[in-house]
């Protein structure tokens, strides 16, 4: 079967293409909806303006294959090799790629809604500028992958690895990002919000200018972290650690950092009004000229802290522990302190 018309023929009555060669083989324009390949050698063909809607590639070679302006919605492809293949920008709904080599591949400027690509290999593949709509990304490789100026809402990517990836201007919003490493990236003025970060791993991340707000960073990490005039707002930093972070002028806002661990962190000039520090360790902490109106501090331990000019209006610090800290110049006037009736409440209910 070496001729279009013949393979067109077949694949239109649903019977699998098995063991074929067709290297290099010129199917432009085809017809090949709902077409099943299995374990076809397809490296290099031309498939460019296909019709390849619902079919399905499965162990198939696809190297240096062109795909682009094809129509590629509701393709399934199961342990296939695309390594360098140009998709370009295609828009795409519910394709699925499982266990698939994408290596070098062109995905720029694609567009993909309600895909689910799984155990995927994306190393040095491009995909500037892609938007991600709906769609799961799951346990994929992203060494030296170009994700510049892409974009995700809805999404799921789970235990992404980011460490290598170029993601300058990468934004998401309402995308869950469990446990994803983004240890040592260069994070500047990135945009995440409403996402959640559970888990994840920013380590040593350059984070300056980036826009947070409304994300949830449960038990995530900024170990060594630059967030320098970040935007945080109505964040979720519950039992995070921000072990040696620079996070002066950032704006938290609102932000819950009950059970936080800030040893050695910098938040001079930094904005905490409404801010819960309920619980957390401050343990050489400086928080000089910081906003920290209406934060409540209740329970928080704090040794070798430095509030110098701090501004504690209408907060509350009750039965919050103070070892050698400074208060130079800083307002307390008005904040709250102990309430001994709560206290023993809370003694009497095995809340301490």
């Amino acid at each position: 079967m070496s001729d279009l018309q013949s393979i067109v023929r077949k694949a239109a009555t649903r019977r699998p293409l098995t063991d074929l060669n067709l290297s290099g083989f010129d199917f432009r324009k085809a017809k090949l909806e709902g077409a099943v390949f299995l374990r076809c050698d397809l490296s290099g063909s031309r498939m460019s303006g296909c019709d390849l809607s619902r079919t399905i590639f499965s162990e198939c070679d696809l190297s240096r294959a062109d795909l682009r302006e094809s129509r590629l919605d509701g393709a399934n492809m199961v342990q296939c090799r695309l390594k360098d293949a140009a998709v370009g920008a295609a828009r795409i709904r519910r394709m699925v790629l499982a266990r698939c080599d994408l290596s070098g591949s062109d995905w720029r400027n694609m567009m993909l809604a309600q895909g689910a690509w799984t155990d995927c290999v994306l190393a040095g593949a491009l995909l500037a500028g892609a938007g991600f709509t709906r769609s799961a990304l799951v346990r994929i490789s992203l060494d030296g992958t170009d994700l510049r100026g892409a974009k995700m809402q809805g999404c799921v990517v789970a235990e992404a690895d980011f460490r290598h990836a170029m993601i300058a201007g990468l934004s998401a919003e309402t995308t869950a990002m469990p446990k994803a490493n983004f240890s040592g990236a260069d994070l500047r003025e990135l945009r995440f919000h409403r996402c959640n970060m559970q888990e994840a791993n920013f380590d040593g991340a350059d984070l300056a200018r980036a826009d947070l707000s409304g994300s949830c960073f449960l038990k995530a990490s900024f170990g060594n972290a630059v967030l320098a005039d970040a935007r945080a707002r109505d964040c979720l930093f519950l039992e995070s650690l921000w072990h040696g972070t620079n996070a002066a002028g950032i704006d938290l806002e609102g932000a819950v950092l009950q059970g936080a661990n800030l040893d050695n962190c910098v938040l001079e000039n930094a904005k905490l009004v409404r801010a819960s520090l309920i619980k957390s360790v401050q343990r050489k902490v400086s928080y000089r000229k910081t906003d920290l109106r209406y934060a409540d501090l209740s329970h928080a331990k704090f040794e070798d802290v430095d509030f110098s000019d701090a501004d504690f209006a209408w907060g509350r610090m009750h039965a919050a522990s103070f070892e050698r800290v400074s208060f130079s110049g800083s307002s307390r006037k008005r904040a709250f302190g102990t309430d001994s009736t709560l206290l023993e409440a809370e003694r009497k209910a095995g809340l301490l």
